[in-house]
């Protein structure tokens, strides 16, 4: 009976105040109502604390700081979940250390929205210990709870890498072996962005993952861990079984500027699935060394047509009169998209014949049909070549060659390639 205790006014002063502290929040905010009609002034901060709390002054507990988290710390445990919602935010505000393991109990609030407040107030804190339960929080039923974790860790994942401590990188580690996809993926993402080549050996496991967004993250990972520590564990990796691993091993190697990776990615280009071979190729094309050279030369000999194409693609950036006479030599490869390749990196190099047979090839390249014609049996070698494919670009109506009967004529595809 609140109207009758302020009746008693100073004799119902210890009574209220212990009211003021208790269990109940219905009773402390009463209680708190009676001793502001009684004019009561709290004794110190702590006590002024609890009484914010229980008049729901959240502002003046923002000032008050660190005296009112005992009492914002029993709030977490109010009935209602506004306040406990207010509660959280305003433990954010004041950043007290001794607000995070209550907070970190309030994970397990009933209510989506207080648990989603919660986790935005442990993004204040920069202390190793919320990091592990955010990573949990990834894993909340709740839609609204997981894109708040996810949000929260990547925009603190900065600070955590200035902690420069280990306990930080673990619980990410130990989430890319969560059941939960959407864990896993934050986790290799977030791995990234920490910079610790002490994840170099588990981001390479990830790239084993069943899902392709975790796969991807993971490679996107170990190409940002430059640190030259990582690369033993990369090139160790170059000797798993799984090619797929082994082709994404390649494209974090080409990301180090160091003579310990180029050395094992020149050796990827023998690798025995094409697929590795190819990505080496592509890798290599980019990294400015002499050294690349020769194996990019060397696979226009692969007895796979799809690693001499991409070599022939690769060959376009690089300036070296090696590549012009191994491209020259690829003219009469079997396959006629390497053909092609070949003529089109020739032209991007503003490559000029020395003779009629090569005048020949770079009248192809150039669908110059009319000039092939006037070159008459240099062009029926190549000419023919094209024809025996039926995918070939090259659509041949008609070659009369100068030293051919009236009757020897050479008909290949209709459509658009001029004619005779």
């Amino acid at each position: 009976s609140w109207d009758k205790c302020a009746d008693y006014k100073k004799q119902a002063i210890k009574p209220l105040i212990v009211a003021l502290n208790g269990e109940d929040p219905d009773i402390r905010r009463e209680a708190s109502l009676v001793l502001t009609k009684l004019d009561w002034q709290p004794k110190d901060n702590t006590e002024k604390g609890y009484f914010c709390v229980a008049k729901q002054d959240w502002e003046e507990c923002k000032r008050l700081g660190k005296y009112a988290v005992p009492a914002l710390t029993q709030e977490l445990k109010n009935d209602q979940w506004q306040n406990r919602i207010k509660a959280a935010d305003t433990l954010a505000h004041i950043k007290d250390p001794q607000s995070i393991d209550p907070l970190i109990k309030s994970l397990n609030d009933k209510n989506a929205d207080v648990r989603a407040a919660v986790v935005e107030a442990l993004g204040a804190y920069k202390d190793v210990r919320v990091v592990a339960p955010l990573i949990r929080a990834l894993d909340d039923h709740n839609r609204l709870v997981r894109k708040t974790a996810a949000s929260v860790l990547e925009s603190s994942i900065g600070d955590y890498r200035k902690l420069n401590n280990p306990q930080v990188t673990a619980p990410f580690i130990e989430a890319l072996q969560d059941n939960n996809r959407g864990v896993r993926v934050v986790a290799a993402q977030l791995l990234g962005e920490l910079k610790d080549p002490a994840a170099a050996d588990a981001l390479i496991i990830a790239l084993e993952d069943v899902d392709t967004d975790v796969r991807i993250a993971a490679k996107e990972s170990l190409y940002k861990l430059k640190d030259s520590r990582a690369i033993n564990s990369l090139v160790a990796a170059l000797n798993t079984e799984d090619p797929k691993v082994r082709s994404e091993v390649v494209g974090a190697l080409s990301e180090y500027k160091d003579h310990r990776a180029i050395d094992p990615l020149l050796e990827s280009v023998n690798d025995y699935n094409a697929e590795v071979r190819i990505k080496t190729i592509k890798v290599l094309s980019k990294i400015d060394d002499p050294r690349v050279v020769q194996p990019l030369i060397d696979a226009l000999k692969d007895y796979q047509p799809s690693v001499r194409l991409a070599a022939a693609n690769a060959l376009v950036n690089i300036d070296d009169e090696r590549v012009t006479v191994a491209l020259k030599n690829s003219f009469g490869d079997l396959d006629v998209d390497v053909r092609e390749a070949v003529r089109k990196t020739l032209l991007a190099k503003n490559w000029q014949p020395e003779n009629k047979k090569e005048q020949a090839q770079y009248c192809i390249a150039k669908r110059d049909w009319i000039l092939c014609e006037e070159l008459g049996k240099y062009a029926v070698e190549p000419l023919l070549l094209e024809l025996k494919q039926e995918k070939s670009p090259y659509q041949v109506c008609l070659l009369y060659t100068s030293d051919a009967a009236d009757e020897n004529r050479v008909v290949g595809g209709g459509g658009g390639g001029g004619g005779g």
